[in-house]
């Protein structure tokens, strides 16, 4: 039996004024949980208290976090980061994160920016040198990467200028975030090799397949690789097996079925590939630690909790 592995690094001081971070997603956060924001790839993350651990898919994407903290498990890894410190996500990553520290004095937050192939395409001149893969990573955030973030949020609050100054604040984070100790994951994005490129086709199979029978042969015939040499790779990029990724875009996509289109879960397990109720409420459960309805009972009451909390500061 494998045995967790944690890690985390020591988080620096962070010397940025980010109280402008702050009240910026709080003045604009519509929505509890997530906000998608009007520039470009930047999305808002929020929460008022610490949260269960939940499943979710990281995409491949740079997050900061302004305050509070956070855990995820990648695989049989967890790793913790806090206020001061960002994860980089080289892949489609399967995770379950918890926010392990927030309250309504001190929210959560966290900024998300994800990667473009063609920005940074453009600043393929600063790629580092290839290194081994990684699924994500944590490394603690200068300051100078932090103004950079600072400025771009703040656009929000400046919506005209967003046109011109966003693509150069997200090529300026683009550059610090090249330049740290994740730099050389994002070669991925513009320089193929023979070790990641099988993987990109392997996730872009299992994502436009979910819903139907898991087929091996057609798996290792997109990836010209064999079986065990694409089963390590993707393991090493993902933290699962293709199979068990699958399962989880299933799950995944089911859960969103049930709180945005408001599906009961028979029709929801359908929809996603299942053939009964019984085969998904198990692998639901084995996943979510609980049945599909009080789980989805329990995220919209949460929910609107949040939203009344949002309604109430918008009214202050």
């Amino acid at each position: 039996m494998n045995k967790e592995k944690a890690s985390a690094l020591k988080q620096t001081k962070v010397e940025i004024d980010t109280s402008h971070i702050v009240s910026t997603t709080l003045q604009h956060m519509v929505s509890p949980d997530q906000y998608e924001t009007i520039i470009p790839r930047l999305n808002l993350f929020y929460s008022l208290n610490p949260t269960d651990p939940v499943p979710a898919f990281y995409r491949p994407s740079f997050c900061v976090i302004v305050q509070g903290a956070k855990s995820v498990h990648v695989g049989a890894n967890q790793i913790r980061y806090g206020a001061g410190q960002y994860l980089i996500a080289g892949f489609d990553v399967p995770v379950i994160g918890a926010v392990t520290r927030a309250s309504k004095e001190i929210p959560y937050i966290c900024v998300q920016l994800m990667f473009d192939r063609d920005v940074l395409l453009k600043m393929r001149h600063e790629m580092p040198p290839a290194k081994p893969l990684v699924s994500v990573g944590i490394a603690n955030t200068s300051p100078g990467l932090l103004s950079a973030v600072a400025r771009l949020v703040c656009l929000l609050n400046e919506p005209k200028h967003i046109q011109h100054l966003a693509p150069l604040y997200e090529q300026e984070i683009l550059y610090w975030v090249l330049h740290g100790p994740y730099g050389a994951q994002l070669r991925k994005f513009v320089v193929n090799d023979n070790r990641t490129e099988p993987v990109e086709r392997a996730i872009d199979f299992l994502s436009d397949s979910y819903a139907e029978p898991f087929d091996l042969a057609a798996l290792l015939n997109i990836t010209a690789r064999s079986r065990s040499s694409l089963y390590r790779d993707f393991k090493d990029a993902t933290g699962v097996s293709p199979l068990q990724f699958r399962t989880r875009l299933r799950l995944q996509e089911a859960r969103r079925l049930m709180i945005s289109d408001n599906l009961n879960a028979a029709d929801a397990g359908y929809a996603v590939g299942y053939d009964s109720p019984s085969q998904l409420s198990r692998e639901y459960r084995k996943l979510y630690g609980c049945p599909p309805i009080e789980d989805i009972s329990k995220l919209k009451d949460g929910r609107s909790a949040l939203q009344a909390e949002l309604s109430r500061k918008d009214a202050e």
